[in-house]
């Protein structure tokens, strides 16, 4: 077959060729080429609980379970944190199942709002609002096993009384794609 080709085209196969076996070689090797992102965060167990009803041991078993091993989804439109929605899945035997919001972005801080879907009717309107660093959150997307610390206020009414505390939580770049 190359005997037919001319030189212009032995030239194209030769390139072409050589972007194949780069693209392969790239495979697994961490090669820029190829890259993971993380498309979730999986939230860790909460800490330093504070603010009004902090000290409460059942508001805050309520907020553990809200929020601990929870999937959450700041990047539905990509890999970068935008303005725009938020979502998240709560972990399996949580009564607090999807939670739907948004994100406000300033400067370097950013604001998520979710509105929690409760199965349990002791607790109703429960709201989490976190702040984080947009800088931290971004690291985590690009690399691997990279954590970032949300400041959490979350609000909830428990047997129709209102509840606020605030607490901490480090949510780590989970369900890796590959780009």
């Amino acid at each position: 077959m190359l005997g037919r080709m001319n030189s212009r085209q032995i030239r194209f196969f030769a390139v072409a060729l050589l972007l194949a076996l780069l693209g392969l070689a790239a495979c697994g090797t961490g090669n820029t080429l190829v890259a993971q992102r993380a498309n979730a965060f999986l939230g860790g167990t909460l800490s330093g609980f504070g603010g009004t009803d902090g000290g409460d041991p059942d508001a805050r078993a309520v907020a553990r379970d809200i929020a601990s091993s929870r999937t959450y989804d700041f990047t539905p439109t990509g890999f970068d944190i935008v303005a725009g929605p938020a979502s998240s899945t709560g972990a399996g035997g949580s009564l607090f199942t999807a939670g739907d919001g948004d994100i406000a972005l300033s400067g370097d801080t950013a604001t998520v709002t979710l509105d929690m879907l409760s199965n349990d009717p002791a607790v109703t309107d429960a709201q989490m609002v976190g702040t984080f660093s947009l800088a931290e959150a971004t690291t985590a997307i690009a690399s691997p096993g990279a954590s970032f610390t949300v400041h959490w206020t979350l609000s909830f009414k428990l047997n129709s009384v209102d509840v606020s505390l605030t607490a901490d939580q480090p949510l780590t770049g989970t369900d890796f794609v590959t780009v």
